[in-house]
């Protein structure tokens, strides 16, 4: 019950903090399982988003007239979700994916391969991985920031962003019943390019018309974009490093994603500002052309597996 802006600052830092832990969350999925299942894996820790959207919301409207000062039921809610989250976290026993029953040897084996981030970071592969959710998160955080504000500029109702917003929120989730299934289907390229193909048709969408329906579509194909390329990139990165550089390459790769979501969601402001809607759109199609060029420059696909088979080979 203090009133201090600065305390909300403080708790909204920490909030933040403990978000960037639960993105590490796909990664500890991903060193449980065999490297055939690592898009699965993925697309069913994503899978949790889909709950999110729709408990967050109602815990959120519970909460706001539950104690004597509004929305401090909220927080309190927040808080009981965490500690039930760290109850079932406790209850884990994680293991390294490298599964070995000589220590020593393990430990030989990951000084050999260790390396610096410059070195790794030479690896095209690699470099493909993060550049691929980095683009699916920086284009869809411009263009979903960027959406509301052009909907009421053409007089759109708050109950109609809702909606645009809602179901923006599913498509980004949703198809992760499959993401997993389609990657090991047909590689990493192919559905990357299909997370640009939904993105393009989102832009060229929202470029012809500014109707509920056209900004409906246009956010459904950015959420199911952003699902085809975040997945793929995370999971083909899980494949670009060897164990012993799985930490550097992982903060590495989330510091890269988020900060480019970030400058995005800031800058789409500005840029609805300067050049309108059609500069939003036209900025992000820059951004997956540029990325366009970096993919087709990636080797045809190789199989899901071969990280496993040279790993044992090593060992």
């Amino acid at each position: 019950q203090v009133n201090s802006f600065i305390l909300f600052c403080i708790a909204a830092f920490g909030v933040g903090s403990s978000a960037a832990a639960v993105q590490q969350y796909r990664f500890a999925a991903i060193e449980q399982v065999a490297p055939a299942l690592i898009p699965k894996a993925t697309s069913a820790v994503l899978l949790g988003g889909i709950l999110a959207a729709f408990i967050g919301p109602e815990l959120a409207l519970f909460g706001r007239h539950w104690l004597a000062v509004e929305h401090m039921g909220s927080f309190v809610l927040l808080a009981i979700t965490y500690c039930l989250g760290l109850v079932v976290l406790s209850c884990l026993t994680l293991h390294s994916s490298l599964r070995i029953k000589n220590p020593a040897l393990l430990s030989s084996c990951q000084e050999h391969h260790k390396t610096t981030l410059w070195v790794l970071l030479q690896d095209r592969k690699l470099m493909v991985s993060v550049a691929a959710a980095a683009v699916g998160y920086g284009v869809m955080s411009m263009i979903m920031t960027a959406t509301p504000l052009n909907m009421a500029h053409h007089h759109h109702n708050l109950s109609d962003t809702k909606w645009v917003i809602q179901l923006h929120i599913i498509a980004m989730y949703l198809p992760s019943l499959i993401t997993g299934i389609l990657i090991t289907r047909f590689g990493f390229k192919p559905i990357m390019f299909s997370g640009i193909i939904c993105f393009a048709i989102c832009i060229a969408t929202s470029y012809i018309s500014t109707s509920f329906i056209a900004f409906l579509s246009a956010l459904i194909l950015l959420g199911v974009g952003w699902n085809f390329l975040f997945i793929a990139g995370t999971s083909m990165l899980a494949e670009s490093y060897h164990e012993s550089n799985r930490f550097r390459v992982q903060a590495f790769n989330d510091f890269i994603v988020f900060s480019c979501a970030g400058l995005a969601s800031v800058g789409s402001g500005w840029i609805l500002t300067q050049w309108q809607w059609k500069g939003v759109l036209a900025t992000a199609l820059t951004i997956m052309i540029i990325f366009v060029c970096f993919l087709i420059s990636l080797p045809q696909k190789q199989k899901i597996t071969h990280l496993q088979i040279m790993k044992d080979e090593e060992l």
